[in-house]
């Protein structure tokens, strides 16, 4: 019998194929056909960012509050995202295949297959061991990066009180489909991508070009976001702060055409790294509605009311501003979330009044010009109520909405009870529900995968 591991390396190399402009990977079924020879090939396997290495799968945005629909929207959707949508558990069927789980470990496939090539070829000058260490700390990267997302879905959220020593997702640190990988528990994976993300930073250069390629300052990006995930507010300011000291740009949204739907660019300059959600026809059909309650939270002069948002003539609201710049959602790192991030953590820290400069640098970009609100805070909870509903405005359709619910839920200051209404119809998902934490698929566990 063909061994499964084998089928889900074949396919995925397949679904490379099929994206890769580079013929070396055409035709090769698995990794023992592969012949992976040159810096060339490695940066090519990397660099296959299409539905692939710098795509994020959607159950980020299924899950959290940010949207609701009607029943047409409901049953437009595959049987198993709807019960995503509406929090029906088990949400996945026997035989469903879920990208969410299989598109992240496609990445963590093709970095293993780099880091297990890397040190095999040989460098004959400065500029070969240099890019040499830049292929291996992308690697390193991307790893870190699929096994972050993979952990805000499928495994419990790591709690800073606690040993976090729950199952979370199977580890895998090779390429070999014959080695049966262990289940890493929470707080072992979130070790291993903090691991991952600092080999990144000593190997990669301080910036870096084109944005689906990590660099340094992405890398410093992603360790404030997973710290800030494991409430560890101090090295969450430390990287935010390393972040912003690299680039701190921010877009003057009041010279952008706020008259298009999607007034960006692609690779505007506020994105440290690029990446993007795969393309789902419901999340960027009409059918896809903005919660009111966060639409009306944006001040007639916040000009991310346009900038973000259209209104439809049946009285609901889109969401169309994708820091793409195209049609599909933006899932990155951004500069202004690194701001963000500090101001949160300065808060926390009881420095509170520093924000107020932070937060209005950000809001004077963001607002109607000389209509900023000015900020005093006279208490570091009135601080921190103002920076995360700052994250909600800001950081809308990223899939980071997700994550902060579930980080947030363990504060009874802000943990939130979501409500979804379905022409009537009630769904709701408790602060620290177990539902917050997705089953591994069937499939991959009657397929003996993990």
């Amino acid at each position: 019998m063909k061994n499964p591991i084998f089928s889900f390396l074949s396919m995925a190399l397949t679904a490379l194929s099929l994206t890769s402009c580079d013929d070396f990977l055409d035709a090769k079924p698995n990794k023992a056909l592969v012949t992976l020879d040159s810096l060339n090939d490695l940066q090519a396997v990397l660099d296959n960012t299409l539905n692939t290495m710098n795509a994020h799968t959607f159950i980020p945005l299924l899950s959290s509050d940010e949207f609701y629909t009607n029943n047409a929207g409901i049953s437009g959707l595959p049987f198993w995202q709807q019960n995503v949508f509406l929090y029906v558990h088990p949400p996945f069927g026997e035989d469903a295949v879920i990208l969410d789980w299989q598109r992240p470990y496609a990445q963590i496939f093709y970095a293993n297959v780099v880091l297990d090539e890397i040190d095999k070829i040989k460098t004959e000058n400065i500029q070969e061991l240099s890019r040499k260490k830049e292929i291996k700390g992308s690697a390193h990267f991307h790893r870190a990066y699929a096994y972050f997302n993979l952990l805000q879905v499928f495994a419990d959220s790591f709690d800073p009180s606690a040993s976090n020593e729950m199952p979370a997702v199977p580890k895998r640190i090779n390429a070999d489909p014959n080695i049966k990988p262990e289940m890493g528990t929470v707080s072992e994976m979130y070790r291993f991508v903090i691991e991952d993300l600092e080999t990144a930073i000593e190997n990669l250069p301080e910036k870096n070009q084109p944005l689906t390629r990590p660099s340094k300052l992405a890398a410093y990006g992603m360790l404030a976001r997973v710290y800030l995930n494991m409430e560890d507010y101090a090295k969450a300011l430390e990287f935010s702060r390393k972040a912003l000291e690299i680039d701190d740009s921010l877009i003057d949204y009041s010279e952008l055409n706020l008259g298009l739907s999607n007034p960006f660019g692609v690779f505007n300059k506020e994105i440290i790294f690029y990446s993007e959600y795969l393309f789902s026809g419901f999340f960027t059909g009409q059918l896809s509605m903005v919660n009111g309650e966060f639409y009306d939270s944006y001040e007639a002069k916040d000009l991310r009311k346009s900038a973000f948002f259209t209104p439809r003539l049946g009285g609901w609201v889109n969401y169309t501003g994708y820091y793409s710049g195209s049609s599909r959602y933006f899932g990155g790192l951004t500069t202004a979330e690194m701001l963000l991030i500090n101001a949160e953590c300065r808060a926390r820290s009881g420095d509170y009044k520093s924000t107020e400069g932070l937060l209005g640098r950000l809001l004077e970009k963001r607002y109607e010009t000389g209509e900023a609100p000015s900020l005093e805070f006279n208490s570091e909870e009135e601080a921190l109520t103002f920076i995360l509903q700052e994250r909600i405005k800001e950081l809308f359709g990223r899939g980071i909405r997700w994550s902060d619910l579930r980080r947030l839920n363990r504060d009874s200051r802000f943990a939130k009870t979501i409500e979804k209404n379905i022409e009537g119809q009630i769904y709701t998902l408790p602060p620290n529900d177990p539902r917050y934490t997705l089953p591994i698929p069937p499939r991959e566990v009657n397929l003996d995968l993990l």
